[in-house]
């Protein structure tokens, strides 16, 4: 699994959340979207960030993230080419929905020469761990070039109450490495990001004594014959009522209040 190994993370702090029992030992850490569209102030902290990083083998793609704003709905969610869809104001944010198109793209084109020097390659999950949108994209990208180059794909086991029923239509697992998490490193890193103002993940969060990493195979959920335990770091999050589903414009205003609080807390920081 490490040998001639790198972890490829959508953002910087997520190789602290899914992959920290691996950071001193793979070869590289590749960030895709250390920038943001929606808040370009906090992507030049991000930048910066990774310019500072305290381990010497990490390296970025510069892609911009399309920054689509939390709670996502998953009362219903469908993949796509590019990822999953996108829901509620975003649907009808064509810029948006444009962007996250053309970063499918760009991540292929970028990859495609970076992952052809591996052996093993390390990712997100094909339900984004909690359902983050360019989470998705990401191993989706790296899942359509190892069919073409070869490398193995490991991904993360981590998922979330609202993530369940995509893991259900995808998991399927070839071999599984459990590993400790490192979670001296993680705090360390986590304080790093905190300094640089970039961290975006829980305050108060507490690492797992372990993970799991799951090497992608050849087969579908439905080709499962045989009873088998696979670990899962199962994160409890709150369930975004159905009432979502049927009334989009519920949806819309709580992603107005999401940005509205996202920019009085950035305010109140740099006070």
């Amino acid at each position: 699994m490490l040998e001639k190994s790198i972890i490829v993370s959508a953002h910087p702090d997520d190789e602290i959340l899914w992959f920290s029992s691996l950071l001193k030992s793979v070869d590289n850490i590749v960030f895709c979207f250390p920038d943001e569209i929606a808040d370009p102030h906090f992507g030049e902290r991000r930048k910066k960030a990774v310019l500072n990083y305290p381990l010497q083998n990490v390296f970025s793609l510069e892609l911009a993230s399309v920054g689509v704003w939390r709670p996502q709905c998953f009362v219903s969610p469908r993949f796509n080419k590019y990822g999953i869809e996108l829901t509620g104001e975003d649907v009808t944010n064509s810029a948006h929905a444009k962007k996250y198109e053309e970063n499918y793209y760009e991540l292929r084109r970028k990859l495609a020469s970076v992952l052809s020097q591996y052996q093993n390659v390390i990712t997100h999950n094909p339900w984004g761990e909690y359902g983050h949108e360019e989470h998705i994209q990401v191993y989706r990208v790296v899942s359509e070039l190892q069919k073409k180059i070869g490398f193995n794909l490991w991904y993360s086991s981590y998922c979330s109450s609202r993530t369940v029923n995509l893991v259900l239509q995808c998991i399927c697992v070839a071999e599984e490495v459990t590993l400790p998490t490192d979670v001296g490193l993680a705090k360390e890193l986590m304080k790093f990001y905190e300094m640089n103002a970039c961290w975006t993940w829980y305050k108060d969060w507490h690492w797992p004594l372990q993970e799991t990493f799951i090497r992608q195979g050849g087969c579908t959920p439905s080709d499962i014959k045989n009873v088998s335990l696979v670990p899962l770091n199962l994160i409890l999050m709150p369930q975004m009522p159905q009432e979502f589903g049927r009334r989009p414009y519920l949806l819309k205003q709580l992603e107005a209040l999401a940005r509205n609080m996202s920019k009085w807390v950035l305010k109140r920081d740099r006070t």
